[in-house]
Parts: structure tokens; sequence; C-alpha cells
């Protein structure tokens, strides 16, 4: 039996960071535990601004692990061993000393080879991970592909909307997707006998090379959620995940334009969107 223990923040604190080191000028982000910061911060991972759920068709991308390393190229780049330990997937070659060339001449291990990002999470973690790539609040017909180098972390503090938080968990398997039913931002609620999910969204809006919006800020890139098994927290460490946007930028325009926009939709463009359903539990 899985126990979903409680959870803490901290997250707010490596934003600050990642925006340092991202070059943002003037980000904030003022992250209280329990809720959403208010005023004109930034809260990394939130849209605030609450659109129609459109129909969307998405598309799903399955990341082998690859390595560990206490390195967080985000929140302590330059700085090998200076972070916790973290599973990193994707990328191949993701360490401490990344830059976006770097990581964007390297191999990958997600089933879509031209899927060249760097994700990480607070090891230990799963062996693999699912990345659901859709419209989420935006109109799907104005979503954009997350420009060649933007990052972002999505923490435990924040919510999405209300009822929407950017962490959730659930009994089950990650094969289920990111719209099953039964997500808690509660995980100390939550016993699962046959093993549990997380699911990590981000935002869809930027500030710089960062994936923050503001309050009220209409979201402009793909939403993606990261789905993966539960294998327990860290002590003193909230839930979160870290995601560098290093994909090969045609196959990922591509990919939001013939499965999140819906253009040029064929019986053969459609098979390389990658449904939910396929790919390992």
């Amino acid at each position: 039996m899985i126990h979903l223990g409680n959870r803490a923040g901290g997250v707010a604190a490596a934003l600050m960071v990642a925006a340092t080191a991202l070059g943002v000028a003037g980000c904030t982000a003022t992250l209280p535990v329990g809720g959403v910061a208010s005023g004109s911060s930034v809260v990394a991972s939130a849209p605030g601004w609450v659109g129609p759920r459109l129909p969307s068709v998405a598309f799903v991308v399955t990341c082998r692990a690859s390595h560990q390393a206490p390195d967080d190229p985000l929140v302590h780049p330059g700085h090998p061993g200076a972070s916790h330990m973290h599973a990193f997937f994707g990328n191949t070659s993701t360490t401490a000393m990344s830059t976006t060339a770097s990581l964007s001449t390297a191999s990958t291990t997600c089933s879509d080879a031209a899927d060249r990002a760097s994700y990480w999470t607070p090891a230990p973690a799963a062996d693999h991970l699912r990345a659901y790539y859709d419209a989420g609040n935006a109109d799907p017909s104005e979503v954009a592909a997350f420009p060649s180098g933007l990052a972002g972390i999505a923490g435990s503090s924040e919510e999405l909307e209300p009822g929407v938080a950017v962490v959730a968990f659930r009994c089950g398997r990650a094969a289920d997707g990111p719209d099953a039913a039964g997500w808690s931002s509660s995980p100390s609620a939550s016993q699962c006998r046959d093993g549990a999910v997380v699911r990590y969204t981000f935002g869809q809006c930027a500030d710089g090379r960062l994936i923050a919006c503001r309050h009220g800020q209409r979201p402009t890139f793909v939403r993606l959620r990261l789905v993966m098994a539960w294998t327990g927290g860290v002590a003193g460490m909230g839930p979160h995940a870290d995601f560098w946007n290093t994909w090969d930028q045609r196959r990922l325009a591509e990919l939001v334009a013939v499965c999140v926009r819906g253009e040029r939709i064929t019986n053969l463009e459609i098979k390389q969107c990658g449904l939910p359903g396929s790919g390992p539990a």
C-alpha cells in the first residue's frame, strides 16, 4: 500500500533562482503554502486566466528514466552536486552545466526521437513518465508550441484554477491519462492498494524564458502535463517537476499544428499524435 504523505513548500525560492538563471528580469514568485500568490507576483505554472474548455486532440510522449544526479540546471546552474538528488527523463545529457545548445544536440530516451527536452523530478522516481501536450484552457486554434529554451517548474503549492492543482494524485496507472477521475490535491487523504500516480501541470504562458503566468494573463502555449507512478515524497521537499524545452522545434511545431490545433489532420497524420492508451503503464 502506498501512502501519499504530506507535502512541503519550498518551490518559491527555486523559482526565483530559476528565473535569475534564465535571465528573467523583474520576475518574482511569492508562493505561500496552501494557496496562490496574489497581487502582481508571478505565479509559476498558474495561468490565472480561465477560458472555455474547448475540445482538443492531444499528443503524448513516453520517456524512460535516463540517469540520476544531485544536479538542478535551473535552480543551481553551473554547480554540480549542489542540489538534492533528481531523476532525469528524456534528454540523456542533462547536468548542472547544461545549456539549451548542449541539450539540443543530445540523445533522448523518449518515444519520439525529436523530443530532446529534459524532464526531471526528485529521486527516487518511477522508471518512466508520460508527457501529455494539449490546448488546456486555451483556444486550440490560437495555441503555440513552447519556444526553444523555455523552462519551468511545476511546484506543489500553486493552483491553476479552483479545484485544479498543479500537483495532483490518484490511485491507478499512468496509462490512465491526466483526465481520469479521482485526482486529489491532498495526498495525505489517499491510500492506494495497487499503486498511485502523480500529475504535474505546467502553465501556458511565459515571463521571459521562464514558464510563469501573471493573474489574468491569457494562455499562449500548449499545456504540458506529466503523469508518472508516485514512489513517495522526499523528506522536507514538496513534490515538483522541472521541464526544459529542447525539442526539435520543427517537429514540436508540427505536432502542435496537427494534434492540438487540428490543422491538416488526415488518417495518416493523426497516427503521429500518440493518443492516450499507448505505451507502458
